[in-house]
């Protein structure tokens, strides 16, 4: 019985290299005073207990959903939640990343720093949503688009520069940035969603760039429109 497993599985493994298929290669990274997480072909999958600064492997290139949150979402056919108990303080994402997941790293309260390179291209909902202690934010330049409530609710960050080639923000994208004074939009922008800046309490300069042709009600959605000189 053992000897047909053996060359049960064999077979298998050369099937697979004949088809052109490898087995998914997993590794384990620390990531604070016993933390870990894990990535699985490039993909960043979970993690547990992260802690401190923590810079991203040069080896991913996506971050999954729910990656470093507080909980993970199990797959089918449970869905379960895993707490991951993340208290990461500064955050940087390398220029291998390509995608980084929804709820990815949102809900750390912990975080004070983000740095997100110019080769990410696609960033889901909610990925850095309720980060509240946030005080630095660098936004690299390679998406395109910014999703609803991506960055919702850092309250004590005073600017927020959005960069070149952001041509779009959703709805409640930037809300409740409470101390921002300053927020500067890209001249790329073309769309600019309903309540994107909502409740930005502390407001006293920001651009509307020329290129821009929608904006849904977002003037109406600031605390203290009238102390800004552009309205």
């Amino acid at each position: 019985m053992k000897l047909w497993r053996v060359l049960t599985l064999a077979l298998s493994m050369v099937a697979m290299n004949l088809v052109g298929i490898s087995p998914a290669h997993a590794a384990t990274f620390d990531c604070g005073s016993g933390g870990t997480y894990t990535v699985v072909s490039g993909h960043v999958t979970g993690s547990l207990n992260c802690s401190g600064a923590l810079t991203i492997d040069s080896s991913v290139t996506a971050i999954d959903d729910y990656a470093f949150n507080s909980y993970r979402r199990t797959g089918p056919p449970t869905y379960d939640f895993i707490e991951q108990n993340p208290s990461i303080t500064i955050l940087t994402i390398p220029s291998t990343v390509r995608t980084i997941g929804s709820s990815a790293f949102e809900g750390m309260t912990t975080m004070t720093s983000i740095s997100i390179a110019n080769s990410v291209t696609t960033i889901g909902r909610d990925a850095f949503k309720q980060n509240n202690n946030v005080t630095e934010l660098l936004i690299g330049s390679g998406a395109s688009l910014i999703e609803s409530d991506t960055y919702q609710q850092y309250e004590y960050i005073s600017k927020v520069v959005v960069p070149e080639g952001v041509t779009r923000i959703d709805p409640g994208a930037f809300t409740e940035l409470y101390s921002a004074t300053s927020f500067s939009l890209p001249s790329t922008l073309t769309n600019l969603g309903g309540a994107s800046l909502r409740n930005m309490r502390s407001l006293r300069s920001i651009n509307i760039p020329t290129s821009l042709s929608t904006a849904n009600d977002y003037f109406a959605y600031l605390t203290n429109p009238a102390s800004v000189p552009y309205f």
